[in-house]
């Protein structure tokens, strides 16, 4: 069965260790740059911002080379950096500004969700990230969370 991530963000506090052991598990160093997952700051809420596995890949279908795919393995969008040109035309398609780019590769960032084991999940100590099964309690759970980060969003920029 197909999972999600799932964002409350009331109760992230902030502490960026969801994007530190994300760069360290996928680019081998504590950097946020390098991070597939993000905490966007606002004046009174923070939040992770954090891929959607949205059901239309918008990111894949401005994709000239092709390098957004879903794996058929966890149903996880992932960028195939063998064909990734750096383009960022993904980055500008992502509904909820969840692409992020590495600067050092000139490759686009998704998160993959960790081949099935999303690491940023496990080591939230606040339980801000769930990894769900996709149902419609959960479609529920997301949506609710994806318009509260979207909202923080506007708000920020």
């Amino acid at each position: 069965m197909a999972k999600i991530i799932v964002v409350d963000p009331e109760k992230c506090g902030a502490c960026n260790i969801c994007e530190m052991i994300c760069s360290l598990i996928k680019e081998g160093e504590c950097n946020p740059v390098k991070s597939r997952i993000r905490i966007i700051r606002g004046e009174i809420m923070e939040t992770p911002l954090v891929c959607q596995q949205c059901e239309v890949l918008f990111c894949a279908s401005v994709c000239q080379e092709d390098a957004i795919k879903r794996d058929e393995t966890t149903n996880a969008v992932v960028v195939d950096w063998g064909l990734c040109n750096g383009c960022k035309a993904c980055i500008k398609a992502c509904p909820f500004q969840a692409v992020s780019y590495n600067a050092e590769r000139k490759k686009a960032l998704i998160c993959d969700l960790c081949g099935g084991a999303p690491q940023c999940v496990d080591w939230c100590p606040r339980g801000a990230l769930e990894y769900l099964d996709v149902t419609e309690s959960s479609r529920g759970k997301k949506i609710a969370g994806a318009e509260k980060v979207f909202s923080l969003l506007n708000k920020i920029r």
